[in-house]
């Protein structure tokens, strides 16, 4: 494992219980967003700052696996197009006001996905925490905003893409591959 990858590791095992419990608190202190709006707290802020590393680590990860074409096999270009994908909504992901509890249990759920590469039923909570989100983003007041329609949309592009080939192909993200 490179030094990133190493890095990218550490950095979820550091933030999976923040974002858990940043998921909790907001699940069970939820607004009527309908009727207050979308308010900033405390809380976006420290969620931002938790996944502004990810913004890096996918870059240099990235340049690790396409200046290794030898090693572009199938599992490595659904990690490569993952990143890509990703990356397209980091700008909207990093703006938004408010990270409603279903979108920071996309943060958590994914740190467990790279804590535990082999834990394979991960997946499918993975998935269902993507569903959830995609629901969520689809009801008022979220639906009528841009930024969260623009992350809505790469969710969609993540799941119809590199998240059906890393299932397909059954691939580990354990982080051997460069």
């Amino acid at each position: 494992m490179n030094w990133n990858s190493q890095f990218w590791l550490a950095w979820n095992w550091f933030t999976c219980i923040p974002l858990i419990i940043c998921v909790l608190y907001r699940f069970f202190t939820r607004e009527d967003y309908v009727k207050v709006g979308l308010k900033t707290y405390t809380l976006d802020y420290i969620a931002r700052l938790m996944i502004v590393p990810a913004v890096i680590y996918y870059l240099i990860d990235s340049y690790h696996l396409l200046s290794q074409p030898g090693k572009l096999d199938w599992c490595n270009f659904a990690f490569l197009f993952h990143h890509v994908v990703t990356m397209g909504g980091f700008r909207a992901s990093l703006t938004i006001p408010h990270f409603p509890w279903f979108f920071l249990a996309c943060f958590a759920s994914h740190c467990l996905l790279i804590m535990f590469p082999y834990q394979t039923n991960l997946n499918y909570i993975y998935l269902l925490v993507l569903l959830t989100c995609f629901y969520g983003l689809m009801q008022p007041p979220f639906k009528y905003q841009k930024l969260y329609k623009e992350i809505l949309y790469v969710a969609g592009l993540l799941v119809i893409g590199p998240i059906i080939m890393l299932w397909w192909f059954e691939c580990k993200n354990d982080m051997l591959n460069v």
